[in-house]
Formats: C-alpha cells, sequence, structure tokens
C-alpha cells in the first residue's frame, strides 16, 4: 500500500523526509541554476540533478562543461553567503524562504 502525501504548498520549508520517511530526495527536472538547486535544499532534497545546462556545456567542449560545473558550485555559494548558511546543510532549515516578521 502507498501512502501520498501531497506537498499543499511548495513555497512553504517543508520537513519532506520526515513526512515520507526517505532518507534521499532528489530534486530534478527543470533545474536551471545554482539558485534552483540551493532552493530545493531548502524545501528538503538532498540532492539536485542539473543534466539540460552540463549536456549544452558538454556538446560545445569539455573546458565549457568544466566551467558551467564551477559556475554552479560559485552560484550555490553565493547563495549560501546570501543567506546565512555556512554549510549546505543549513539551507535545509528553509532559510530560503523564511520570512521573520
Amino acid at each position: 500500500m502507498t501512502t501520498h502525501h501531497p506537498i499543499s504548498n511548495a513555497t512553504s520549508p517543508l520537513s519532506l523526509r520526515e513526512r515520507v520517511r526517505v532518507r534521499e530526495i532528489f530534486a530534478s527536472g527543470g533545474i536551471k541554476d545554482g539558485l534552483d538547486i540551493a532552493k530545493c535544499i531548502a524545501l528538503g532534497a538532498t540532492l539536485g540533478g542539473m543534466a539540460g545546462q552540463f549536456l549544452k556545456a558538454a556538446a560545445v567542449s569539455t573546458e565549457k562543461a568544466v566551467e558551467t560545473m564551477k559556475l554552479t558550485k560559485r552560484q550555490i555559494e553565493v547563495t549560501m553567503f546570501a543567506c546565512g548558511a555556512e554549510r549546505i546543510g543549513e539551507l535545509e532549515n528553509g532559510k530560503l524562504v523564511k520570512v521573520d516578521r
């Protein structure tokens, strides 16, 4: 028997791994940059897959693919810095979407 857990609000931080009792959640499909990966982690993913951008770069050259990987890493680092996360695991606390009022 499969239990479905609908996500009612994708803009709020979720404890999705606890709700569905899995260890890893892989986010993929339509991810275009490091910011998208950081957002997915903030929403509960543990991994982010981004094939399209890397395939486009690899079609040009190996160097372009490496450049794209470095850019993606840098985008994640800048996003982490902007929200005060020293480690990528700190994004899991929903720092990208938390609003203090």
